[in-house]
């Protein structure tokens, strides 16, 4: 379909929206410069509607024509994302520090077990040995009463994971624990859940996530059942994210100095690293499991630590909305989230 307006490019420095488009957004966004719905779109969304039902093809669900749009939403911020962090790499006086991170690596364990909690291998032997009742009791275990374990275990360690953070990446000790809504986009949190604030001068922030809520736990169990196949039980052993926090970095210098704290630190080993700026691919940051070593506890915890640019980051609310959408096969997944 011809149009007389055009696209906005995502390689503008303002990102705004082209006067003579209507944006469909809300004014809070606009001021925030949202450039990824426009009313075009949802214009070219019915004249698709329109075709199909002249042919007589199957009528799409309201759900389905929003999920559409929400595609392609995501994909617009994925690519700013990762024109950000392209940018980001590419500034003055970094080149050494870029190279360095997309050097980084950490070479796979020998013995994969170390990439498996601790906990629910311990504990569903005990339970399954006491009370053997069938395939129905085991799920249950896997999915009800192992993470509640795991929730109760994670509550209680939380304070020293905050503290053993701050100790391997000092220059982010200015970073205060508070309250924040969706609205300061902390993907990390939910509303009135507890995260970081963000300080005005500090080059490195430490947000830590509240910890992963039970239900959604057992919901990852569930998935790991499906991709492992059997054999892999119990599949809570493969949930390594219930605890975790990310590092916002606004330099590539910033970055090597929080990886190479938690790389030295006594508090965390490295175990697993996912490039994904080496690699260039979504969401563009460094995913790590590390082992964690609290007092409290006769074995360490994998915990779940991201590292993002901070102009990456500051898009990652958005698109985290937009890939949620994208994924979910209806509206009861997206409801209560």
């Amino acid at each position: 379909r011809s149009s007389t307006t055009s696209r906005p490019s995502m390689d503008s420095a303002a990102y705004a929206p082209p006067r003579n488009r209507q944006s469909i957004l809300s004014a809070k966004a606009l001021s925030e410069r949202e450039p990824f719905i426009f009313a075009d779109q949802i214009e070219e969304s019915m004249e698709m509607l329109k075709e199909k039902l002249k042919y007589h093809v199957a009528v799409p669900s309201l759900f389905a024509i929003i999920q559409s749009r929400g595609s392609e939403c995501h994909r617009r911020i994925l690519k700013l994302q990762k024109q950000e962090a392209a940018r980001t790499l590419s500034a003055s006086r970094q080149y050494a520090r870029s190279k360095e991170i997309k050097e980084l690596c950490i070479e796979k364990p020998k013995d994969k077990g170390i990439l498996l909690q601790q906990l629910p291998q311990s504990v569903a032997p005990i339970l399954l040995d006491r009370l053997p009742i069938g395939p129905d009791y085991e799920r249950n275990v896997d999915e009800e009463t192992i993470p509640l374990q795991m929730c109760l275990l994670a509550k209680v360690t939380l304070g020293l994971f905050k503290k053993a953070l701050i100790h391997s990446v000092p220059r982010a000790s200015d970073w205060c624990i508070g309250e924040v809504t969706n609205s300061g986009k902390d993907p990390a949190a939910k509303a009135g859940q507890r995260a970081s604030v963000r300080s005005t001068n500090a080059q490195i922030e430490l947000r830590v996530a509240p910890v992963k809520k039970q239900h959604r736990i057992a919901v990852k169990v569930a998935e790991y059942r499906d991709e492992k196949g059997d054999g892999g039980y119990p599949y809570s052993q493969f949930v390594t994210d219930i605890l975790r926090a990310s590092f916002i970095c606004t330099s590539p210098k910033d970055m090597l100095e929080a990886y190479k704290g938690l790389h030295s630190s006594g508090a965390f080993k490295l175990i697993r690293l996912k490039n994904k700026i080496a690699e260039d691919k979504a969401p563009f940051n460094m995913h790590l499991n590390a082992l964690f070593f609290p007092r409290s506890c006769s074995s360490p915890m994998i915990v779940e630590i991201q590292m993002y640019f901070r102009r990456v980051y500051k898009l990652q609310h958005q698109q985290h909305l937009a890939y949620e959408l994208r994924r979910a096969s209806g509206v009861d997944q997206l409801v209560g989230k």
